[in-house]
């Protein structure tokens, strides 16, 4: 490939394939007449992750990233007017949070002012890339049904770059604000109605919970607090793996206590469609006559709900059983969500 410097070198480290992004440091805001030589050596960039924790206000749509999980960052140079032309980034690099709350890449700029974009998904294994040729980040939310990608978000506005001290060629970015959620983080959880029942089972176990209605994937657009509009609402998610958990959140055996899923980041949906819920179980139950019976029916319900960007919810469904414990013989009752905080650990992992 033959690229074309104008009256100044550009320094080439690496290429983002199917981005075609430099990996590298790259000249910037630096009039035309104003050679390398003036503007001295690059600068590397590090970034104090839990600055803005100190600040900020507790809500459940920030994430300060632990130890271990990586962010990707978009370069381009400050404007006066509008917004940077995001389908041609600058520079790209991935950083890495470390131990001690600092984030390191490999990330080199000549002294200037940038707008920065922080972008992750909150994995220690996995950074979002922007669609080539465009500002777009296309997030896929369930694509191998591992729970959708926990995708987040930070901007950083007219950052000066110039060495800390005299002399170096480093410094530190303070972020300035935590990044921002755009999932919906949910868990589901299903247990027999508490209280005598129509009919007593001996035990009941969840197999696995699909949930329709979603979306398949959404954009973002940098720079933006929403995303894209989408009016696709035909993928579905299921959850398969399950633990009895008790009121106070320990493990349990005990019949009337919620088999609970393990999190999931789903993409968020406005509630201009129905959520449709299909529950299937393990059921043995005594009837009237005969022995112990052995049945994994399916159950459905559907309900009308918004799930927003940043929060965290529980769906709880509660089961009662008449008769022969036929799949029209059940009551499945969908209580009203739950808003909730959920550990992060994990997601997005």
């Amino acid at each position: 490939m033959k690229v074309r410097l104008d009256k100044y070198i550009c320094l080439w480290t690496g290429m983002v394939v199917g981005c075609l992004v430099v990996l590298a440091s790259c000249a910037a805001n630096a009039p035309e007449d104003i050679g390398p030589e003036d503007r001295g050596e690059p600068v590397g960039i590090s970034f104090d992750m839990y600055t803005a924790s100190v600040t900020k206000a507790e809500t459940e749509t920030t994430e300060d990233m632990v130890a271990g999980k990586t962010f990707r960052i978009y370069v381009y140079n400050s404007v006066e007017n509008g917004m940077p032309d995001f389908s041609k980034p600058l520079a790209s690099a991935v950083y890495t949070v470390g131990t001690d709350g600092v984030a390191t890449g490999d990330l080199r700029l000549y002294r200037g002012s940038y707008y920065m974009y922080l972008v992750s998904y909150n994995s220690d294994s996995e950074t979002p890339v922007l669609t080539s040729g465009t500002g777009k980040i296309k997030v896929s939310d369930i694509e191998d049904n591992s729970g959708g990608k926990d995708f987040m978000y930070t901007t950083l506005k007219d950052i000066v770059v110039q060495p800390e001290a005299a002399g170096g060629s480093h410094m530190t970015v303070k972020l300035p604000t935590p990044f921002t959620r755009m999932g919906s983080q949910v868990v589901v959880r299903a247990a027999a109605k508490d209280g005598t029942q129509p009919v007593q089972i001996q035990s009941l176990e969840m197999i696995s919970l699909k949930v329709s209605g979603l979306h398949g994937a959404l954009f973002y657009t940098l720079g933006n607090t929403l995303w894209d509009a989408d009016m696709d609402f035909n993928s579905s998610f299921t959850y398969s793996s399950f633990n009895r958990i008790d009121e106070n959140g320990q493990p349990s055996n005990l019949l009337k206590d919620f088999w609970t899923s393990d999190p999931a980041v789903l993409l968020p949906v406005d509630g201009s469609h129905l959520l449709t819920f299909d529950v299937k179980m393990r059921i043995t139950y005594q009837p009237k006559q005969g022995a112990v019976k052995e049945i994994t029916p399916t159950y459905t319900a559907e309900i009308q709900k918004v799930l927003s960007p940043g929060m965290t919810y529980r769906f709880d469904f509660t089961l009662t059983f008449y008769g022969e414990i036929i799949p029209s013989d059940l009551t499945l009752a969908v209580r009203e969500y739950n808003t909730i905080s959920l550990e992060s650990d994990g997601l997005g992992s």
